[in-house]
């Protein structure tokens, strides 16, 4: 396994136990086809075909990383983390301020007590239906991050060689980006997503859009500028060592 698909596999477990944190403190939860969705046709086969990217065909004068606790490595992972969980929180909070008050819904929890309103089955809320697609992309972002910005991206062909990895992404982001921007009765039904205004629906593409562009950022920062960094004063601090 690569670092880029373990880097993957560790932060979307992080993002779908933080998303579910959030959720659990309005009283409700991820519909069971939402969770299958996410799992099993964007998780499964992008950790899959990622890994299919063969090495790159030039050499470089540098070496590869083959440390996981090397500076670069955490630094990525502990800024992706700390980055994806708080635009999460961002967005979770958003419905509340950019949602019009016509369409918001608010969370119920799901109880037959009549001390939580009676509610027998899970209700769409807008939070719930905001997170979740902000979820659906973020598992596509950090996977665009790592595979262009990535700690072995030197080391190997571009993302877009590898053709069935490429596929499928396109193909995921086609159908998400479709649900995310019209949201059909097809899709509310089955994900069991709440009706979000067309306003909220442009909001949240932007609010993807800057999750990308901020991700990549980041990424950039953890993977070259930090990371040059410190190589940096390792040679250096080595160097004075030496001298003495």
């Amino acid at each position: 396994m690569s670092f880029q698909a373990f880097k993957f596999v560790e932060l979307q477990s992080v993002i779908q136990f933080a998303s579910i944190t959030l959720l659990y403190q309005v009283g409700t939860d991820m519909a069971d086809n939402e969770v299958l969705y996410i799992n099993l046709f964007i998780i499964l086969p992008l950790s899959i075909f990622m890994s299919w990217t063969k090495p790159s065909d030039h050499l470089t004068k540098n070496i590869p990383t083959v440390s996981l606790f090397s500076a670069s490595f955490l630094m990525s992972i502990t800024l992706s983390m700390i980055f994806q969980i708080g635009f999460q929180i961002f967005v979770f909070k958003s419905a509340d301020y950019f949602e019009d008050p016509k369409t918001f819904v608010e969370c119920y929890p799901s109880s037959t007590n009549t001390g939580n309103r009676g509610h027998s089955e899970r209700v769409p809320c807008t939070r719930d239906t905001a997170l979740y697609l902000l979820n659906i992309f973020q598992y596509i972002i950090i996977c665009i991050c790592f595979g262009v910005r990535g700690t072995d991206s030197e080391f190997r062909q571009p993302f877009y060689m590898n053709k069935i990895f490429f596929f499928t992404l396109i193909l995921i982001i086609f159908y998400n980006t479709y649900k995310l921007i019209y949201l059909d009765q097809w899709s509310k039904d089955f994900y069991e997503l709440a009706e979000i205004s067309n306003t909220y629906r442009v909001i949240l593409l932007a609010m993807v859009v800057l999750n990308l562009v901020l991700s990549m950022f980041l990424e950039y920062f953890s993977t070259q500028v930090f990371t040059g960094w410190w190589h940096q004063n390792e040679i250096g601090g080595s160097e004075d060592t030496a001298a003495t």
